[in-house]
């Protein structure tokens, strides 16, 4: 599962999310072991997958004026 979620990408402004099965992996754990030691940053991921996309933002490039 976390080798899914790091398949996530930001790249020239665009987002690739993780595969679907990183979902099913990551609840398959927790359906296994729920109060095992990762479950808390299992728990995290899922929090993560759910929030909405946060992109940098690019100030716009200053404009110049011909004479």
């Amino acid at each position: 599962a976390s080798a899914l979620f790091g398949e996530a990408k930001l790249q020239d402004g665009k987002y690739t999310p993780p595969p679907p099965e990183t979902r099913i992996a990551l609840n398959k754990y927790l359906e296994l072991s729920p109060f095992g030691p990762h479950a808390q940053l299992v728990r995290d991921m899922l929090d993560e997958l759910d929030a909405p996309v946060q992109t940098p933002v690019t100030p716009p490039r200053p404009t110049v004026k011909k004479k």
